[in-house]
């Protein structure tokens, strides 16, 4: 919305009014399409003065990844320098969803390409806060949806431990 950065101004002062600021989270889910235009770069930067944070949507690091999960075309390198953006300007968590797509779990070489985009988001000081980790809670909407089903805990836990090796915490909901 045009009004992104007024919004959280408002949200601003209603925090204060109700003596909230610092004492709850300001949360933004995206999948961050319109990080690279002023306005949301100018709403992040109040959001990150409310204690707030950004979750955004980092589902794969492959194009072919990204197309099946997200039905997107952009680019890997595009997300990342928009990922980069925003975690600059406001703290920010990789909110990652796995699962299983006919009865696959994601192969090792989306596994090796998101492990490289960690190693990449450290070696470039890109300070993203971890990773929000989570498997299938719902029915999903996307039109594979009854191609998908949920992972076992354990291989979530597993791969939230190769995540944590490549050097970023991790949150895991089953």
């Amino acid at each position: 919305a045009r009004e992104f950065p007024d919004v959280i101004e408002r949200i601003g002062r209603v925090m204060a009014d109700f003596d909230l600021t610092r004492k709850i989270k300001l949360v933004l889910i995206t999948n961050g399409s319109l990080i690279d235009r002023p306005r949301v770069q100018a709403g992040l930067g109040k959001m990150a003065a409310l204690n707030g944070e950004v979750w955004f949507k980092f589902d794969s690091a492959t194009a072919s990844g990204m197309r099946t999960i997200n039905q997107t075309r952009v680019s890997p390198d595009k997300q990342f320098e928009r990922l980069s953006l925003a975690a600059r300007l406001c703290p920010t968590w990789l909110q990652t969803c796995v699962f299983a797509l006919d009865g696959a779990p994601p192969s090792e070489a989306e596994q090796a390409a998101y492990l490289s985009a960690i190693a990449r988001l450290r070696r470039e000081a890109i300070p993203v806060q971890g990773v929000l980790l989570y498997g299938l809670a719902r029915p999903s909407m996307p039109p594979q949806a009854e191609r998908l089903s949920a992972l076992p805990t354990a291989w979530l836990d597993a791969f939230a431990e190769k995540i944590r090796a490549a050097g970023l915490s991790v949150k895991v909901s089953p």
